[in-house]
């Protein structure tokens, strides 16, 4: 017995008008969008004004109570892709079979989509064939001229091999592009009374390859033909297509049918790679539906951290850009953010640059704060040492010499070189003498006390008051003092012939001889005189 059925149905009804439907720019927001577990994305649609021309219209079914599936014409839709511009259905798989009576049983199918807006995709789909001395074509009835098949032979089944799709048990075939149309045949002449014991069945129909993947029990069994159905999926591209009058991407720019399918502004139009036609594409780094006015949209790369290691995506219109962290430094070798070394080096060498002028000021201002600590410190000591009764004792006699002063600390540390030891000239119970130079080139005796009492200081005060008013010959003149320190100084007139006790005694022949008389009475009259 032999059948043949024709894929048609009412997707020949539809698409016979295809050509002189007008085309909807935007569909109704009330459209339905969705039949089942399949997306149905415009240009494809359900219902009046959903789909951009007849074509592309789909019909939502329920199958069985509850359950709903997409058609194209009378062909299962299983799902649509608008990046790939293709489709997939599900095909009737074309059967030669022994029956009861040990006759073969051929029921083969033709699947005509000539006048649709799709082709069979001649990259996802091959030619499948199943069965054991099998000769199965496919062919094109409407004047292409195209034939093509493939025979599957075995003789038992420890010859086969799961996967295997080599010729034993198997075979596969390629087609051409831009293929609308294909009809399945079996040649009846193959002897087939060897195997019908083991593998009564034999099967061909064009199916997406991927989906395929031989078993073994495809020979003894009714397993492949039992799967979705007595059908296997199919890939088909699809482009926007106007019947025979089908336009390339320069024609349809041009718009002089007013069908321009591309209508986001953010979308181009690409060739059809399967027949003519065209598809629209979403500009890159855009995403969305290129057949809807705005219907692209910037995609948000960095979603998918596209950036190397360590480094940091910012998205762009259209695109995105990667940059490296602070610190590290985009590496070509090895498509990474590595170290910056020069970056350490630099900032090394400006931390301690920094450290060394924070280290500058910090002493500068050490410095300073120390000059401000000892200004404090001298005029706390000036107090103390009681050197405002002094400066009022000496403004107040007119007796003092016009010499005596209050000299500072500084003046006196320059004199002294800072009370150089080498400085030294005499040390005693009360105090340390220093030779100094002051700023006229004066040399003075500068005498440490050690004098620390306050009633010895007033003492002291007084003294130093008294002594500024002596002005003879035979004493040594007092220049003044200083009382910025915890012990006051004094400044003498420096004496260089010795010291009294090296004046008054008198040696002679390493003989210590007593003052004459005379010269005692001497010293007496001018001590007298100057006390006076």
């Amino acid at each position: 017995m032999e059948a043949h059925f024709l894929l048609l149905g009412l997707e020949l009804v539809h698409l016979l008008g295809a050509q002189h439907a007008p085309a909807v720019a935007i569909p109704s927001p009330e459209c339905q969008t969705k039949c089942g577990e399949v997306d149905i994305q415009y240009p494809f649609g359900i219902g009046d004004r959903c789909s951009l021309s007849t074509g592309f219209n789909a019909s939502c079914q329920e199958v069985q109570r509850g359950v709903y599936k997409p058609f194209l014409g009378n062909v299962e839709l299983l799902n649509i892709s608008l990046i790939n511009g293709t489709i997939r259905e599900l095909n009737p798989i074309s059967t030669y079979c022994y029956n009861s009576s040990g006759l073969m049983d051929r029921h083969t199918w033709q699947f005509d989509a000539s006048l649709s807006p799709c082709r069979f995709s001649d990259v996802h789909n091959k030619f499948t064939v199943i069965g054991c001395n099998t000769l199965a074509y496919i062919y094109d009835s409407n004047g292409t001229g195209y034939q093509s098949g493939c025979v599957s032979t075995c003789q038992n089944l420890t010859d086969l091999a799961d996967g295997s799709c080599s010729g034993l048990g198997c075979c596969r075939t390629a087609i051409p592009k831009g293929m609308g149309y294909y009809a399945v045949g079996f040649d009846s002449g193959f002897n087939t009374s060897q195997i019908w014991n083991f593998s009564r069945c034999s099967y061909a129909v064009l199916m997406e390859a991927e989906a395929f993947n031989f078993s073994t029990a495809y020979i003894s069994t009714t397993k492949f033909n039992d799967t979705n159905t007595g059908q296997a999926p199919v890939v088909m591209d699809w482009a926007i297509r106007n019947g025979t009058m089908s336009l390339g991407c320069e024609e349809a720019k041009l718009n002089k049918t007013g069908t321009y399918a591309c209508f986001s502004s953010s979308s181009e139009c690409v060739d059809s790679r399967n027949g003519p036609g065209y598809l629209c594409n979403c500009f890159q780094g855009y995403e969305g539906n290129p057949y809807l006015p705005d219907g692209c949209h910037d995609v948000d790369e960095c979603k998918n951290s596209p950036c190397p290691s360590g480094g940091v995506c910012h998205d762009t219109i259209g695109g995105y850009r990667c940059s490296c962290r602070v610190g590290l430094k985009f590496s070509k070798q090895n498509n990474s953010c590595d170290l910056d070394t020069s970056l350490i080096i630099g900032v090394t060498l400006s931390s301690a640059g920094g450290i060394l002028f924070l280290a500058a000021i910090v002493a500068v201002l050490t410095r300073r704060w120390q000059r401000i600590v000892q200004k404090r410190l001298r005029k706390l000591y000036f107090r103390k040492n009681k050197g405002i009764l002094l400066e009022q004792l000496i403004s107040l006699d007119h007796n003092a010499s016009d010499g005596t002063k209050i000299f500072s600390l500084n003046e006196l540390e320059k004199a002294t070189n800072n009370f150089d030891q080498t400085r030294v000239v005499g040390r005693g119970g009360h105090g340390t003498v220093y030779k100094g130079i002051l700023t006229d080139q004066r040399v003075v005796a500068i005498k440490r006390s050690k004098v620390k009492e306050s009633i010895e200081i007033e003492q002291f005060i007084n003294e130093v008051a008294i002594l500024s008013q002596i002005n003879h010959r035979n004493v040594v003149k007092l220049h003044g003092c200083c009382l910025e320190t915890e012990v006051p100084l004094l400044v003498y007139e420096f004496i260089s012939n010795g010291t009294l006790y090296d004046l008054l005694k008198c040696e002679q022949n390493g003989i210590l001889l007593p003052l004459s008389w005379e010269e005692r009475l001497r010293i007496a009259v001018e001590v007298a005189g100057a006390l006076a």
